[in-house]
């Protein structure tokens, strides 16, 4: 899917200076990457990488693809429900929310497994080896969840919390390969105007 860029001067209410990461666009819907895999999985596509807009692919090696050799949704990165730690714990008592994360499990009246649910870093996921179905409930439930976060008024940024319990609501496994993130990407580095410089320089305007 290609998504053409707007002149600077038609782009509306961004402060370009201000677009460091995630964190620093508290009202934008993030949850709206979860439209990606639904024009992928329309196009015919079940297996499908999907990869942040201001990320920059450093070297393409279809090698660390192919260590993603378990049926599932894959990430560079993961967060225990622990809350944004990346200790992940091994007993219900430790199991420490956050905010958000409560606040949608209570709203949803959601349980599972709290110790093994895990939320992966969403700037680089890849779905492979899943059945067709399965990833339609995966987006479904995406939503189902996006829109129990506007209703409660949360920040819509920190997607991990929707997308780890959509994954575990269609009950597809979360797996983790730190060389999506550490060896093919390079990520939030930069601001947006610095990666368009060098898209212009390295790749062109077409």
């Amino acid at each position: 899917m290609t998504v053409e860029l707007l002149p600077e001067e038609e782009i509306e209410g961004l402060d370009a200076s201000r677009t460091f990461g995630t964190g620093t666009v508290r009202n934008f819907d993030y949850s709206l990457k979860r439209i990606g895999y639904q024009v992928a999985l329309d196009k015919g596509y079940n297996n499908i990488c999907f990869i942040d807009a201001d990320m920059t692919v450093r070297k393409w090696d279809p090698a660390v693809i192919s260590k993603c050799d378990k049926p599932g949704l894959w990430a560079g990165r993961g967060y225990p429900s622990s809350g944004f730690g990346t200790k992940p714990v091994s007993a219900e008592a430790d199991v420490v929310f956050t905010p958000k994360l409560r606040a949608l499990k209570n709203e949803l009246q959601y349980e599972t497994d709290w110790v093994k649910y895990t939320m992966p870093f969403e700037a680089v996921m890849l779905i492979t080896g899943v059945e067709r179905d399965i990833i339609q409930k995966f987006i479904d439930s995406w939503k189902y969840v996006s829109d129990a976060t506007k209703k409660l008024n949360l920040p819509k940024n920190k997607v991990t919390h929707e997308i780890g319990l959509a994954a575990d609501m269609c009950e597809m496994p979360v797996y983790y390969n730190k060389e999506l993130l550490s060896v093919v990407f390079k990520h939030y580095i930069m601001n947006h105007g610095v990666l368009l410089d060098i898209h212009k320089k390295e790749i062109g305007d077409d």
